[in-house]
């Protein structure tokens, strides 16, 4: 995903293979047009966004600017006031996993593992062994897998990282073209997939993270989205 830098443009990868534009620092530089977009499709003014974080407007567009850094806790105030998910609103405004405070009280209940094939195995592990909170993301609403994908091709170096995802017991039109942990109706664990539609109606094309695309028009039970990937 391009994204609008308002000094010189340096672009790097994320883990999602994602460009991104960096400003001279190598930190990501907001995505702007993003949440303007967003502001415009829920029908409400940047006064009232701005309103939530305790801002006023020209705060508010130099922040939207990129005058100064969003904060993780501004960046959960926009996800809860626009009804975003915290994921997007985070790589939008370009917080960097490093960024972020992710110690939580409780933290994240880790329910297995993923594979390098992206095929997960469902295992709850140890209390002990729970995966950081998310800013603004109450622990009961998320998940997580940890990424078991060393020697496994492509995938090696994400072995050790964590992914969240966002539970889900059916498939909505939101989720199409984002990666998911899917449940293919007849198998027995579901898998991580970006979602695409089918040729077929009602089917489903699935996408391994490498591009490939490794179903076709498959009946989709459930695709719960990811919203966030902790590298190792």
């Amino acid at each position: 995903m391009a994204k609008p830098a308002l000094r010189s443009k340096k672009p790097r990868k994320s883990a999602a293979g994602k460009e991104i534009l960096t400003t001279p620092d190598h930190s990501p530089a907001i995505n702007t047009r993003w949440f303007q977009d967003q502001i415009r499709a829920k029908d409400v003014t940047q006064e009232t966004i701005a309103a939530t974080l305790g801002l006023d407007k020209g705060a508010f567009s130099r922040l939207l600017n990129g005058k100064r850094r969003m904060q993780a806790d501004e960046a959960a105030a926009i996800s809860k006031a626009l009804n975003l998910d915290i994921g997007d609103v985070l790589f939008n405004a370009g917080i960097a996993v490093s960024d972020l405070n992710l110690g939580g009280h409780d933290g994240v209940e880790i329910v297995g593992w993923v594979d390098g094939a992206g095929d997960a195995v469902l295992k709850a592990l140890s209390a002990s062994k729970r995966a950081p909170s998310l800013p603004g993301v109450a622990s009961g609403g998320v998940r997580a897998l940890r990424l078991q994908t060393a020697g496994q091709g492509p995938l090696d170096c994400l072995d050790g990282g964590l992914v969240y995802f966002a539970p889900r017991k059916a498939v909505e039109n939101t989720e199409v073209g984002r990666l998911c942990l899917i449940q293919v109706k007849g198998r027995k664990a579901p898998a991580l997939r970006v979602l695409r539609k089918g040729y077929q109606a009602g089917a489903w094309n699935l996408y391994s993270l490498a591009g490939t695309m490794t179903d076709q028009d498959v009946v989709v039970e459930s695709a719960s989205p990811v919203v966030w990937i902790k590298l190792g």
